[in-house]
C-alpha cells in the first residue's frame, strides 16, 4: 500500500455517501492493482484501519457498491475480491485550480 491515499474529487463531492465510505475508498484505490484494479482485504483489516467495527465497513461496501464506486466478488471460502470501477474515463482527473472553480461555482448556486 502507498504511503498516503488519494480521493478523486467525483468522490469527495458526492453526497450521498458517508465520510468513512470516502476514505474506504481512497484506501480500497491505494490498495488496488493498477492492472486489474482490485483490492483484497477483510472487514477486519478495513475497519482496523479506518477505526471502526466491522459492521460498519459492511454498511460503508454497501454505500460504494450502492453508487456504482465499486463491485464485490464472493468465493466459495467467503473470501472478498473487491473491485475498483475504473472512472477514469467519465471523471478526468483535475488540476488544484480546476477543483477549486468547481468548489466556487457550487457556493455560487
Amino acid at each position: 500500500m502507498d504511503q498516503y491515499i488519494r480521493i478523486p474529487f467525483f468522490i469527495l463531492s458526492d453526497t450521498q455517501l458517508p465520510d468513512k465510505a470516502k476514505l474506504l475508498y481512497g484506501v480500497l484505490l491505494s490498495n488496488s492493482n493498477n492492472e486489474h484494479e482490485y483490492a483484497f482485504g477483510s472487514n477486519k483489516y478495513y475497519g482496523k484501519l479506518l477505526n471502526c467495527s466491522h459492521k460498519t465497513i459492511s454498511r460503508l461496501f454497501k454505500s460504494l457498491k450502492k453508487c456504482g464506486y465499486i463491485k464485490t466478488e464472493y468465493k466459495k471460502n467467503n473470501s472478498r475480491t473487491t473491485y475498483v470501477v475504473n472512472l477514469k474515463n467519465e471523471y478526468p482527473i483535475l488540476t488544484f485550480d480546476e477543483t477549486l472553480s468547481l468548489f466556487s461555482s457550487k457556493e455560487s448556486t
